[in-house]
């Protein structure tokens, strides 16, 4: 009686994500998560999910949603020369991933451990994970700030010689 089943499945969670560019960045962003779990945990990231929702199920601590949400932005935020993977029709490491990336990520994640892992997140628990986002997102934008000012002084430079 697969229609009693309340559990979503990973390609049902990625087809409702709507426009086909949401689904591929949730595609990716899940395959990264199977990386960080394989590589810290040696299971997979269904597994992880599930494995904390049976524990959070239990005793009611949601602090490991927050604890492991980190690690991989932690996680996402290195060079991983382990890895390899195809970009731009080439094979090469993995570097580390920017703070829009990250968000991204993040993002479905956090949307893949309510829907998947049926994990209901309160206030508490969510802020710090929202409080990140958004210092992914102002470190983004320093980022960016300071790349464009680099291009302003050498144009200036430029200009002056």
């Amino acid at each position: 009686m697969s229609y009693l089943s309340s559990r979503i499945t990973r390609e049902e969670f990625i087809k409702t994500r709507g426009a086909e560019t949401t689904q591929s960045n949730a595609r990716v962003a899940l395959n990264m998560f199977d990386h960080f779990c394989l590589g810290t945990y040696d299971k997979s990231g269904d597994q992880v999910v599930l494995d904390l929702e049976s524990i959070c199920n239990k005793d009611r601590n949601y602090d490991r949603v927050f604890n492991l949400v980190n690690s991989f932005i932690l996680w996402l935020g290195q060079d991983h020369p382990e890895l390899r993977i195809n970009m731009c029709n080439k094979i090469m490491e993995k570097p580390k991933n920017h703070a829009s990336s990250i968000i991204r990520y993040v993002s479905s994640i956090r949307q893949f451990l309510e829907e998947f892992g049926q994990i209901e997140f309160s206030d508490k628990v969510l802020q710090p994970i929202v409080d990140a986002e958004q210092e992914l997102d102002e470190s983004h934008y320093h980022e960016v700030q300071n790349e464009h000012q680099q291009i302003d002084e050498s144009a200036f430079k430029e200009i002056k010689n």
